[in-house]
């Protein structure tokens, strides 16, 4: 299985009056990287992967551990050995099917965050995602979760 940077025209992400067209050229230049989540994915450390997993709930923990092909039942707070396995699976992955199913699992509450920083309602106050979660792994999310659209080109700035 190969992740592609796809056009995304319609709603929520993007407005009805956007055309596929007008968003083709993002795609092309996404697809013309080499595996962005891949190279976003090599950066990360254990640590980053500790802080990512330690906010999952604990049935999104059991389901990355089980996707990942590690078999045993989540603890309430992974450790820094754990960890350092789970990025090692999740860099195969990336390497040997081209697949950001792993991280897109392990940064779910890191892209929330994104999104309602982003997209904060006025007068609302959410705080940077890059103050809690750091660049590397804020690009990571990016990389592994958004594709061709007008949403998408917003998060993006974030991680710029």
């Amino acid at each position: 299985m190969q992740d592609r940077y796809l056009v995304v025209t319609g709603p929520p992400l993007s407005p009805p009056s956007v055309s596929a067209e007008e968003l083709e050229g993002l795609a092309d230049a996404l697809n013309a990287l080499e595996h962005p989540a891949a190279a976003a994915l090599s950066d990360l450390t254990a640590g980053m992967v500790e802080l990512a997993f330690n906010s999952l709930p604990p049935k999104k923990r059991q389901r990355l551990l089980g996707g990942l092909g590690i078999r045993m039942a989540a603890p309430r707070r992974a450790g820094n050995a754990l960890c350092r396995d789970v990025l090692a699976r999740l860099r195969r992955e990336a390497r040997q099917y081209a697949c950001t199913c792993g991280i897109k699992e392990l940064t779910l509450t890191v892209m929330d965050q994104i999104v309602a920083f982003v997209f904060a309602q006025e007068g609302k106050t959410v705080s940077d995602p890059v103050d809690r979660w750091g660049a590397t792994l804020v690009r990571a999310t990016l990389f592994a979760w958004c594709n061709a659209s007008v949403g998408d080109a917003h998060l993006a700035r974030l991680g710029g």
